[in-house]
């Protein structure tokens, strides 16, 4: 995006997510990951957040390569390139593999960009990428995981915004949606904990047995 749009867009994207981060690294490390794979790394500001985090954990990055490129320009100020590697890719691609044997793979606020079809061959390939004993965590904004009623009308109406600035099918989703498209995708959800930053949950899946 041109100035001042990409500034401001940041801003929004980044103002429901920053209060998270810093709440949810003993879920994100509570299985002691070794590979951990960040798709939709975006600036990279979770995977700088977890490699502070983590001496020993390795960094799988995620996105397309204009986001990739701030990232690594990011990781290197901070000194932490040589634990991360990047891979540029377009999700919307079908055929776009992901790297594999993954401990954890992470997804902050991003299944909410896509569609149903898209968010469903997502989860088809985070399933594949998964080592044995592998899981995943999404964190997102669900409207009906809120504790309060004008929240959850704040989020749906947020949708339409979110929509036109993101790809244009993207939206605020209820998370039964996510549970749905990761269960036909052969992952079953073991938790989920609401109530994390300003408004946003955190479900874990592992493939099904």
């Amino acid at each position: 995006m041109p100035e001042p749009a990409r500034t401001s867009w940041l801003a929004f994207d980044h103002y429901y997510s920053d209060t998270s981060f810093p709440e949810i690294m003993p879920d994100v490390f509570a299985t002691a990951p070794r590979r951990l794979m960040d798709i939709g790394a975006n600036t990279g500001k979770f995977t700088l957040a977890a490699l502070a985090y983590d001496k020993s954990v390795a960094l799988h990055l995620v996105d397309l390569p204009g986001q990739l490129a701030v990232a690594d320009t990011r990781l290197a100020e901070a000194g932490l390139r040589e634990r991360a590697s990047l891979h540029p890719t377009d999700l919307l691609d079908d055929a776009a593999g992901l790297p594999g044997d993954m401990d954890l793979i992470w997804m902050s606020q991003f299944l909410s960009c896509f569609s149903e079809s898209a968010i469903a061959s997502i989860f088809r390939r985070v399933a594949a990428a998964l080592g044995p004993r592998g899981q995943v965590l999404v964190l997102d904004t669900f409207w009906d995981r809120q504790r309060y009623d004008i929240a959850s009308y704040c989020l749906i109406n947020t949708s339409p915004y979110f929509n036109v600035l993101a790809s244009g099918n993207s939206k605020v989703y209820e998370s039964e949606d996510y549970i749905r498209l990761a269960r036909d995708a052969g992952l079953t959800l073991l938790t989920a904990r609401d109530g994390i930053g300003y408004c946003h949950s955190l479900l874990r899946f592992a493939r099904a047995e």
